[in-house]
């Protein structure tokens, strides 16, 4: 078996040689479905990985579902994480938004055109581009 890639995002150290780009999704359906959604939109294939990503809020512990692929024609890897778990969110300078799409080493596809594409589902209310700098107080993700 393959060792996976192990990947640190820390939003602080972002430059122009980590290339990650970050889409806000607004949608009420449940995780699985909305992975399901963007498949089958983007012509991916996100797997929700078996432990959830974990931050601590208010002293307590808090798991936020998450999925991951890797598409070996573009070698993107993307990343589906909640926002919000039992009244807690992941980043809470965005209460808006409901998951967040990480593209991480994309240097092929045009966000724009991603963006645009997930905007046409009918169960995705909403879909945002953001820069790394405008989430500050995202902390590392150790993405397995």
């Amino acid at each position: 078996m393959a060792k996976q890639k192990k990947i640190r995002l820390r939003l602080d150290d972002f430059d122009d040689d980590l290339n990650v780009e970050i889409i806000g999704i607004c949608s009420p359906v449940q995780d699985f479905r909305l992975a399901w959604f963007v498949n089958n939109t983007l012509g991916i294939n996100l797997y929700r990985k078996e432990k959830d990503f974990k931050k601590t809020i208010k002293k307590k512990e808090c798991q936020f579902p998450w999925f991951e692929c890797f598409d070996e024609d573009t070698k993107t890897y993307f990343f589906l994480i909640k926002n919000k778990v039992q009244g807690e969110m992941l980043i809470p300078s965005k209460p808006l938004i409901d998951y967040f799409l990480f593209l991480y080493e994309n240097t092929i596809l045009d966000i724009i055109e991603i963006r645009n594409k997930l905007r046409g589902v009918d169960l995705i209310v909403g879909a945002y581009e953001f820069e790394a700098e405008e989430i500050p107080e995202m902390e590392i993700l150790e993405i397995h």
